[in-house]
């Protein structure tokens, strides 16, 4: 997919999905660092938090940031997915 991405040029931005009812996953974060590494343009988009309530919803992105700010030293795009709303 790295050498997807590298190659097509006409591609702005990767939306990468991640489900918002589990815990933050390794895997998650070490395919954000490969396209930070690359220099490759992406934004996040967190599903499922309908399954999760407002409170633990609140500590799960601040988690989230936390983390991507140590494994890429910022805070990328976030945007938040529900089925519900």
């Amino acid at each position: 997919m790295q050498e997807y991405f590298m190659r097509r040029k006409s591609i702005r931005k990767v939306f990468v999905l991640i489900d918002g009812s589990l815990p933050p996953q390794k895997i998650d974060s070490e395919f954000l660092e490969v396209l930070h590494e690359d220099g490759i343009n992406f934004a996040i988009i967190v599903t499922k938090v309908d399954k999760i309530n407002q409170s633990d919803a609140h500590k799960y992105m601040e988690a989230r940031k936390a983390e991507y700010k140590k494994v890429i030293k910022k805070v990328p795009e976030i945007l938040i997915s529900s089925s519900v709303k």
